[in-house]
């Protein structure tokens, strides 16, 4: 009887969790399809969401971010930047894109599990164009380059899917700084993603567009060897201009 109450308290524990797991041989995305799962109804990722994934920062940060989503939801047509810090740090994309419906949900520090965790206001608001660059965190924790190139696959056939009149365009994961130790890892994602069958999105090669001769990302483009500068920002905005 014990224990079956301690698996009982155990599955219940698991169920508020989103579990990204950690292991680079367990090669699968995360099943998860967020209008299935919570509908309309609920729009964004409780604030007690924990992605085991994500680092301290990130789980303090994540639910920070939300909060701002929720303040300004997304509407019907509208342009969406979703990514990580280099989507964040981009601040104001109506300016950067000259316009006037674009929605910045970008969060430093974000991978695959947590977009993939907050996708449904993307579903249920039916933006017009969704630009999605994500991947870069992924590089840093355990995850395998083909689980992190399924889940950005998975992220981009879901979106198709369930927004059928909407462009749903991936990006390839942005070049890293000269001697960047993650390189190699970057190149297996990207090429994983080229070579991938039966996409129902668009695939934007964005590191072909601005890395080098020697695949880095230029030192003028970026600070730290992974965001950019404002000329970083410059020369990928007008690529994504481009694209619109």
């Amino acid at each position: 009887m014990k224990n079956i109450t301690m698996i009982s308290i155990l599955l219940l524990t698991i169920s508020t969790l989103i579990i990204g797991c950690n292991d680079p041989e367990m090669n699968d995305p995360i099943d998860n399809d967020p209008v299935e799962m919570d509908g309309c109804d609920k729009l964004f990722p409780p604030q007690d969401t924990v992605i085991l994934s994500h680092t301290a920062f990130t789980r303090t940060h994540y639910p920070t971010r939300i909060k701002v989503f929720q303040a300004d939801t997304i509407a019907e047509g509208d342009i969406v930047m979703l990514g990580n810090s280099l989507t964040e740090q981009g601040g104001n994309w109506n300016v950067k894109l000259d316009r006037t419906n674009v929605k910045n949900r970008g969060i430093a520090g974000d991978n695959t599990d947590g977009v993939t965790a907050r996708l449904n206001e993307l579903i249920c608001k039916k933006p017009s164009v969704v630009f999605i660059l994500i991947g870069t965190n992924d590089l840093f924790i355990s995850f395998g380059p083909e689980r992190i190139s399924k889940n950005i696959h998975s992220i981009g056939d879901t979106l198709a899917t369930k927004l059928p009149e909407s462009r749903i365009i991936i990006q390839t994961i942005m070049p890293l700084g000269l001697g960047h130790d993650k390189k190699s890892k970057l190149l297996e994602i990207n090429d994983l993603l080229k070579g991938m069958g039966n996409r129902e999105y668009e695939l934007l090669d964005t590191y072909q567009h601005m890395a080098n001769e020697s695949g880095d990302l230029p030192s003028e483009h970026t600070y730290d060897g992974v965001h950019l500068t404002p000329d970083g920002y410059a020369k990928w905005v007008a690529f994504l201009k481009t694209n619109l």
